[in-house]
């Protein structure tokens, strides 16, 4: 079980206790129902584990190792280039 407190202000609590009651709900299962939905249309986090050359991209941007560009002209040509 997971208690919350929320602090919606006095407008909102209003609307939400409002809304709880136009469907014969209490405002727990009405808040429990919005979480159970949200949480049923998104995906789990996903851990990032970045490999050996992103990690080396990112060494190469701290020590300040990289190109800046102005334009997308500019990018897509360096991009493009024969190195």
């Amino acid at each position: 079980m997971l208690n919350l407190n929320l602090d919606l202000g006095a407008e909102t609590e209003a609307r939400l206790v409002l809304l709880a009651q136009s469907h014969g709900q209490s405002v727990e299962d009405t808040v429990g129902g919005a979480i159970a939905t949200l949480l049923s249309k998104s995906e789990p986090p996903r851990e990032f584990r970045p490999n050996a050359e992103t990690l080396e991209s990112f060494a190469q941007y701290e020590r300040g190792e990289y190109k800046s560009f102005n334009t997308i002209e500019e990018l897509m040509a360096d991009l493009n280039a024969d190195d």
